[in-house]
């Protein structure tokens, strides 16, 4: 039957010709028959609409439900009040609620009311309701627990919900050496896809990711301080592509935060169905605004307090030193003075053992941990600063023949020898790394502008290296150079030991080896020996910088994992795993680990309580054949 046969009558035909709603008739899932009305609201022209199933038209989400109406419809039952989204010529979407009934020869006619309007006033007044408990609800977590981690984590939460957004970022806009500016986030949404993504992710989750390249829909706006808004992101001239297997990218928008001073920061959200305007942008403003001046109040915080210590004398830092406690102590200074004048820069200590320089771990606590990540150690000989007896700086971009053998080509590298009157003691290294994304390496402008400062730094370290000696000695193993027992406890004791407050949630692994006493049989304690130092440095090349690996007993390794989810926290524990089982032994069969683990998610617990729980697991892990992790069900402290 052709549309010029169905024939509704005098009165039908004048409804069908006149309302202004769409009309049409359907065979099946065909149209058959529409009214102008069609045209006008989707731009499609009517031999495209009844060249092809009315499905092709339909969102991929509703047709299931349109298959069930019609399913009704077609068994004599009409339909009424059904909304389905159809896609317009330009690629938009538009609400269509239905009515239909029952017409003849197994025809039914239908007319349909465009609501796109209707839906989006209701989405607004709701999203102008979420604002108004979003701003509530942030302000009370302002002041519980200022701008931490958790709070931005909860303010990009908040946006992507307000604004139906797949992922996102919030950032400051900071600036190089050179002047040219950069973002670095405060929080962006966890979108990895391989393993490289996964690990520059976890790398960078708590001090944030920098974007250096202008070439991109991002660097669109920290360059020229303008909103970027595409729907049709792939396509659009200002973007410079993605790494390979990135997430897709359809749609975009970044809003530009300013202050008197210019660009400060900038919100990006992706992927919101239906794409991004100026008047969805206009509706969350009052979320923008309170971003926008917490990000204000942010960088104010830091050019303060960078500019007490780059116009300050350097005796507070020094005195603060001095009155360190031990070298952990004295180590968080130097980290407080690199956090303020070079936040990527990283200090480690290493002291001086014959003619080896061997890195002492020096581990942070909760409010900032971190395991010393230069080199283990290195030959005294090859170190100019140790040699020459004077403070030496190799960088990229400097002579590459006055570079210490140890420096990394790509990182610059300032070396201090720290000594007395009378002793050696070692050497305070400091690298400042490549920039996260895209942009050249650490320079010798940088390094140069530090050398001073720590120049006097480091003779306040020699005071404190006397004093810590003994201390650092009663804390490590001396096999493998790891915390001892008494050090990963006090690590625990750290975190647990917050009263009520909130902690990050943290993970502790137990580690057993399943055959190690054979080989300590068959090839010798010193063979025993050798495997223990050679799984502890594997060991420690799975983790992050602020994990904690230990040896806690003859043969039984902990690692402290910070601020893990349970599955990133399971991929871990895996990776330690295989390290173990990786590790070359000359004459033995191959080296296995069982592993119980057990997630900690609040401070209502104790090191005995982690203990039994990981132990727990790691029994059954090795009732359950050996050579695996087990993770224990019940997390604690919650």
């Amino acid at each position: 039957m052709s549309p010029n046969d169905t024939n509704f009558g005098p009165l039908a035909e004048r409804f069908f010709e006149q309302t202004l709603d769409l009309a049409c008739v359907i065979n099946g899932e065909r149209v058959v028959r529409i009214n102008a009305r069609w045209g006008e609201v989707l731009g499609w022209t009517d031999d495209q609409l009844l060249g092809s199933p009315f499905l092709d038209f339909i969102h991929a989400d509703d047709h299931e439900a349109m298959l069930e109406q019609l399913a009704v419809l077609y068994a004599g039952e009409p339909i009424s009040s059904f909304e389905a989204r159809y896609t317009t010529v330009d690629g938009d979407w538009r609400v269509i609620s239905w009515s239909a009934i029952p017409f003849e020869s197994g025809l039914a006619m239908a007319s349909g009311r465009d609501v796109t309007d209707e839906h989006e006033t209701k989405a607004a007044l709701d999203r102008h309701d979420g604002i108004a408990t979003t701003l509530i609800q942030l302000q009370t977590d302002y002041i519980e627990m200022g701008t931490s981690r958790a709070w931005w984590d909860r303010a990009l939460a908040n946006l992507l919900a307000l604004t139906e957004s797949e992922y996102g970022f919030i950032g400051r806009v900071e600036h190089d050496d050179k002047g040219a500016p950069y973002l670095a986030t405060y929080v962006i949404t966890d979108i990895a896809w391989n393993a490289w993504s996964r690990e520059l992710y976890d790398s960078f989750a708590e001090s944030g990711l920098e974007f250096h390249d202008p070439n991109t829909l991002l660097g669109a706006t920290f360059t020229t301080g303008n909103a970027v808004i595409t729907d049709d992101a792939p396509n659009d001239p200002r973007a410079g592509g993605l790494p390979a297997g990135h997430p897709p990218l359809q749609r975009y928008a970044s809003i530009p935060l300013k202050s008197e001073d210019g660009l400060i920061g900038m919100l990006g959200i992706a992927n919101r169905e239906g794409g991004y305007s100026a008047k969805l942008i206009a509706e969350i403003e009052p979320l923008v605004a309170v971003l926008r001046h917490i990000i204000a109040r942010d960088i104010t915080t830091r050019r303060n307090a960078k500019l007490v210590f780059e116009t300050a004398s350097t005796a507070e830092a020094v005195r603060a030193i001095f009155d360190s406690t031990d070298m952990l102590a004295a180590m968080r200074v130097i980290d407080r003075v690199l956090m303020l004048m070079e936040p990527t820069a990283q200090a480690d200590f290493l002291t001086l053992d014959d003619d080896q320089l061997v890195l002492i771990p020096v581990y942070r606590g909760a409010d900032g941990a971190r395991q010393g990540a230069g080199s283990a150690s290195i030959d005294r000989r090859t170190c100019r600063a140790m040699t020459l007896g004077t403070a030496h700086l190799s960088a990229p971009d400097g002579d590459a023949d006055s570079h210490c053998a140890h420096a990394l080509p790509e990182r610059t590298t300032i070396c201090l020898p720290v000594y007395s009157a009378t002793e050696e003691f070692g050497l305070l290294t400091v690298t400042i790394p490549p920039s996260t994304v895209g942009t050249p390496p650490g320079s010798e402008q940088a390094g140069a502008r530090l050398l001073p400062r720590l120049e006097r730094l480091a003779t306040a370290l020699a005071e404190i290296t006397v004093r810590s000696n003994l201390s650092h000695l009663s804390l490590t193993d001396p096999l493998t150079g790891l915390p001892n027992r008494a050090a990963f406890i006090q690590a625990i004791n750290r975190l647990v030991g917050v009263g009520d407050r909130q902690i990050r949630p943290f993970s502790v692994v137990l580690i057993d080896f399943d055959n190690f006493k054979p080989i300590n049989d068959s090839l010798g304690h010193q063979a025993g020996d050798e495997v223990l130092i050679a799984v502890g440095n594997a060991m420690a090349k799975t983790l992050r910088q602020d994990d904690i690996a230990a040896r806690i007993g003859g043969d039984e390794f902990a690692v402290l994992l910070q601020g893990r989810k349970p599955n990133q926290m399971s991929a871990t524990a895996e990776r330690i795993r295989a390290a173990i089982s990786a590790t070359k032994i000359a004459g033995a069969e191959k080296l296995t680990a069982s592993l119980g683990a057990v997630l900690v998610e609040g401070a209502a617990t104790s090191w005995e309580e982690i203990y039994r729980t990981a132990d727990l697991a790691l029994y059954a892990a090795k009732h359950e054949g050996r050579d695996r992790l087990k993770i224990s069900e019940q997390r604690l402290g919650g």
